[in-house]
């Protein structure tokens, strides 16, 4: 479906003249507040206690950020235990099948106890289920190490210039030298159509311009982990248009975080205490960090939710009271509210198990849970409106976050509050772009800049909508504005390129900021380096909506000119813009910005391989320029998607005069693998 940000009477406006980033991002659970009183739900529904017998004893994470790199759900449901309880009268065990999890859940809430779970899987160290009950398993402690780190320190806030920065280096209004075969058609023909509170922290962006389209955190989010214990719907057959790139990138860099989460002892039953007949083996098997947890917490009973579970249960700790019936356990009294703490679970199915327990426990202590995708909080509108809306002042991620000081940035910039159309702050896969490119004003240069603004940002719209029935994930309308202009003459500077005025450029991407467009800015340096042409525009690419497009095709060596070779470029000139543009967005804590590089040759990016691809504050996007017949384009496609580097996306361009046919959207898509920008020239 199409995402329009228009105008709205909802929509949040910023002022950056007022904006205080919230430095440590955070969460309340992802539903809503009518979901308050369900089971885990969240921070401000207590749990319903048994009486007025013992609490357990809760605690708050020393660290501002705090990471235990769980990895099983038998792990993930012990570390937020560890982390968060000195002792409990209770605990409740349960087999680690997610679909029969919820009686569980309902009986840990109940008593305001954690919520511990067994593995499923026989591949994790165990405590032998057929040994027999009088053989204790070794329950010495197990410690997860954390990893931890200082709240982030605030952006800094951005004053827009009164005054452009630079002047153009040749002319206002560039010749179309050097792009003279790029003539656009009648901009009228419509051959595309053819198929709080004052002590809270004030949690707002300082772009330099108002992100009035680009959404701000609404206080209310769809739950980010399911709510039931139910089986996940399963997947449609139905084919759609996948945004999978050709190697699916990762949310969380190579960077991995120092804390352990494996444990330090393996539990084992007596070899003498094995019954000479044993019983069928169980499905579930105990983890043995799940018993020493138990016993750290030094419960007058635990109770275990099935048989298998609690045979397991008494064969590791026979001095430890057992019950199968929550009528059986002791009375006990609610926990006191642990206040400012959010807690981030993996979304991801095959830890559902272990990350319901771990909402549970952790929910009974007063916290907030989010369950995030790919470990990062920045991925998918509900985490990042769930954890804007709670503001925390300490966080704990238990999965796979990467290291402490890499979730604290994340936090940081999720606590900002601003998203990328569509939801969320991270760009693929969670959107597809359809871009016109041009050069505004200057028909010849592309369709961009065949009609005004107002007009441009209907036709981008129009366009984009071709795509909505056809596309997974929301279309986003895009302006790819040629910014700096190849020319045939050297100019008074002598680069063989036009460079825009910042003041020029505004008026577009005040526009489209309204309109909720995304704008790409193309730079054709000619003889100069991008490096030094991109820093011109340091203001523009403040904004949250701002994106930057390097095209070698126009990159210059000494002694060249336009037209009587393509350009080139190396990867060491590439990673230099790179290692810029995401230190700019990670000082301004903006979300995820993205970096397309031109290419229809393989002379044309040198060392491709060496791109760097570790800075997550950039999605990187190689776009298919190929022109001419489709078997022609395709063949082109083939060979810049053959060798592309892991974690790089890819998008394809249709012209309007220089293709033989304008391909349909369906035919665009029918690829592998599927861009995720398709721009039209």
């Amino acid at each position: 479906m199409s995402v329009r940000f228009g105008h709205g009477p909802g929509r949040v406006r910023l002022s950056a003249a007022t904006a205080l980033l919230a430095v440590v991002a955070m969460a309340a659970g992802c539903s809503g507040d009518d979901d308050d009183d369900k089971p885990g739900a969240g921070a401000s529904g207590a749990p319903i206690s048994k009486g007025d017998g013992p609490a357990a004893s809760v605690k708050l994470p020393d660290g501002c950020t705090t990471v235990f790199d769980a990895e099983t759900p038998a792990q993930l449901s012990v570390a937020v235990s560890q982390a968060l309880y000195n002792s409990a009268p209770v605990v409740v065990v349960a087999a680690g099948d997610a679909s029969a999890l919820q009686p569980a859940i309902e009986a840990a809430t109940a008593a305001g106890a954690p919520l511990l779970v067994t593995d499923e899987a026989a591949d994790a160290p165990s405590v032998d289920a057929t040994a027999s009950p009088t053989a204790a398993a070794d329950t010495s402690p197990v410690t997860f190490e954390a990893d931890t780190a200082d709240c982030a320190a605030p952006p800094p806030e951005v004053t827009p210039s009164s005054t452009p920065s630079t002047e153009a280096s040749s002319t206002a209004s560039p010749s179309a030298t050097a792009e003279s075969d790029d003539e656009e058609s009648d901009p009228d023909s419509d051959s595309e159509e053819t198929d709080s509170e004052d002590s809270q922290p004030i949690a707002t962006a300082s772009p330099s311009l108002t992100p009035a389209a680009f959404s701000v955190a609404t206080a209310d989010g769809d739950a980010c982990l399911d709510e039931s214990a139910a089986p996940a719907d399963e997947p449609s057959d139905e084919p759609t248009a996948s945004a999978t790139p050709s190697a699916t990138p990762s949310a969380t860099p190579s960077a991995t975080a120092s804390a352990s989460a494996t444990p330090s002892t393996t539990g084992t039953a007596s070899p003498e205490a094995t019954p000479s007949t044993a019983p069928d083996p169980v499905s579930t098997v105990l983890d043995p960090s799940v018993a020493a947890e138990i016993k750290r917490l030094d419960p007058k009973a635990v109770l275990a939710t099935s048989p298998d579970v609690a045979r397991m249960l008494r064969a590791a700790l026979p001095e430890v009271k057992v019950v199968e019936n929550a009528s059986e356990l002791p009375e006990t009294s609610a926990p006191d509210r642990l206040s400012g703490l959010s807690v981030l679970v993996p979304a991801e199915e095959d830890l559902r198990a272990g990350a319901l327990a771990a909402r549970t426990t952790a929910a009974n202590a007063g916290a907030a849970v989010v369950g995030v995708q790919n470990g990062d909080p920045r991925a998918g509108e509900c985490a990042v409106q769930a954890l804007f809306k709670a503001k925390p002042t300490k966080v704990l991620g238990v999965g796979d976050f990467g290291s402490a000081d890499r979730l604290a940035y994340r936090m940081s910039v999720v606590g900002t509050g601003v998203e990328l159309p569509g939801g969320g702050q991270l760009f693929f896969p969670g959107r597809r772009l359809v871009a016109l490119y041009g050069y505004p004003g200057a028909p010849e240069l592309g369709i961009l800049g065949a009609q005004g603004i107002d007009a441009s940002i209907e036709r981008a719209e129009n366009v984009a909508e071709l795509y909505d029935d056809i596309s997974d994930v929301p279309v986003i309308p895009t302006f790819e504005v040629i910014t700096t202009v190849a020319q045939g003459a050297a100019g008074r500077d002598g680069d063989y390129s036009a460079e825009s005025t910042i003041e020029s450029v505004k008026p577009w991407i005040e526009q489209a900021d309204k309109a909720g467009v995304y704008v790409i800015l193309d730079l054709q340096p000619g003889r100069t380096d991008f490096l030094t042409q991109a820093k011109r525009y340091a203001e523009l690419l403040k904004n949250p909506h701002v994106g930057l497009a390097l095209d070698p095709e126009w990159r210059l060596k000494a002694g060249q000119v336009h037209l009587r070779q393509i350009g080139s470029v190396d990867s060491s000139e590439i990673n230099r813009v790179i290692d810029w543009l995401a230190d700019l967005t990670a000082e301004y804590r903006l979300p995820q910005k993205l970096l397309v590089l031109h290419q229809f040759s393989l002379t044309m990016i040198t060392n491709r391989s060496a791109i760097d691809t570790s800075r997550d504050e950039l999605a990187l996007l190689i776009h298919m320029d190929g022109q001419g017949e489709p078997s022609q384009k395709d063949g082109t496609w083939r060979i810049v998607t053959n060798t592309v580097p892991d974690e790089i996306w890819m998008g394809w361009k249709n012209f309007y005069k220089k293709d033989t046919r304008l391909m349909t959207p369906r035919e665009t898509l029918d690829r592998e693998p599927v861009p995720v920008m398709i721009s039209y020239q």
